[in-house]
């Protein structure tokens, strides 16, 4: 699955908008959704010592590699060899849900349909790379 030039655009300018929110608060609006409709997943999430943080880093990092298609399957190699246990089918709806709702809310008026999907191909692109990774190492 490869994104779009427009796509990629839309995903760095809308994420944009995120550097000028410190990224503390983003972590806590992303978490307390997540943790509020999938209690369970808490168990897998540490946010002591500004590990919160850490899905933030992850994705900007991945997003100022979209465009760069050798740089962004490195990244995710990476992510998911760190990663372990979090790059389980399971858990990829439930953290989509809760970071698409993060960036829509903390867009506002600005998410539109366009953005929607351009996001939710990101992440599945992300994922699908991610479980491929994860299903070589088993």
């Amino acid at each position: 699955m490869q994104l779009t030039a427009p796509q990629i655009k839309l995903i760095k300018t809308s994420w944009g908008t995120f550097r000028n929110i410190n990224p503390i608060v983003i972590s806590d609006v992303f978490y307390s959704r997540l943790f509020f409709r999938h209690p369970e997943l808490r168990k897998l999430f540490t946010t002591k010592n500004g590990e919160s943080t850490n899905f933030l880093t992850i994705i900007s990092v991945l997003i100022s590699s979209l465009d760069r298609k050798n740089e962004i399957d490195r990244q995710i190699q990476q992510f998911a060899t760190k990663l372990g246990e979090f790059a389980d089918a399971k858990y990829y709806t439930a953290i989509s849900e809760a970071m698409l709702w993060t960036i829509k809310e903390g867009l506002g008026d600005d998410w539109k349909t366009e953005m929607e999907q351009a996001w939710s191909d990101c992440y599945k692109m992300i994922s699908i790379l991610m479980l491929e990774i994860q299903s070589m190492r088993v």
